[in-house]
């Protein structure tokens, strides 16, 4: 197993935005499981330290160009990695800024 927390978060970043802009074409769905499964099997057993080094890189993988497919996926990995004895407070920010900002959205288009 790849013990290098940030070449894994790496892949998956890629592979998750690869995947999305792939249109879930089949090998971008296998390379993307070929990530996020290494990736959530090194968090699921890391210590809290090297579980929150994860989720600081992947909370600096949000951004407001992503699909909501793509910002949920990586919001649902970042919460994966809480479950397993990571910090919440690393991720809940970006997470919660795009819910407001969406929740803002949605509100002003039936305000039309």
């Amino acid at each position: 197993m790849n013990d290098d927390p940030a070449m894994l978060v790496a892949s998956f970043l890629q592979t998750l935005h690869d995947r999305e802009i792939q249109h879930d074409e089949p090998d971008a769905v296998q390379r993307f499981g070929l990530a996020y499964q290494p990736l959530t099997a090194f968090a699921r057993q890391a210590d809290s330290a090297r579980q929150n080094q994860m989720l600081h890189a992947l909370a600096a993988g949000f951004s407001e160009q992503q699909s909501n497919w793509e910002f949920g996926c990586l919001a649902n990995t970042c919460g994966a990695i809480v479950e397993w004895g990571g910090d919440p407070a690393i991720a809940i920010e970006p997470i919660l800024d795009r819910l407001t900002q969406r929740s803002e959205a949605h509100t002003s288009e039936l305000q039309s």
